[in-house]
């Protein structure tokens, strides 16, 4: 499994960015556009996923997460890895979870 290093989380992107550049409600974007409906924390992963970070398993991108990731959006709990994809309209997808990679 391809994991992620502190290079992929030294983006400009981060939770006060996110704030500043949409609407969130109850840690959901609200604003119209590819992150709407998404957690708070979808931009800041897609971005690691531009740069890079992740593996890519037939179009989903699966990114451990670490504790920074944790610290900076609590809202993650116990999760152990993201799942992030764009669909065939090019809305971005994101989802928590503890499962592991599929091979």
């Amino acid at each position: 499994m391809t994991t992620t290093t502190a290079y992929y989380r030294t983006s400009a992107m981060n939770r006060s960015t996110i704030l500043s550049t949409y609407r969130v409600e109850n840690n959901i974007i609200c604003s119209p556009g590819k992150f709407a409906g998404n957690p708070i924390y979808a931009p800041y992963f897609w971005e690691m996923v531009l740069e890079g970070a992740g593996e890519d398993i037939d179009g989903d991108y699966f990114i451990e997460l670490c504790s920074e990731d944790r610290a900076m959006f609590p809202e993650l709990g116990e999760a152990t890895n993201i799942v992030i994809w764009e669909d065939d309209q090019g809305f971005i997808c994101c989802e928590a979870g503890n499962g592991t990679v599929p091979c």
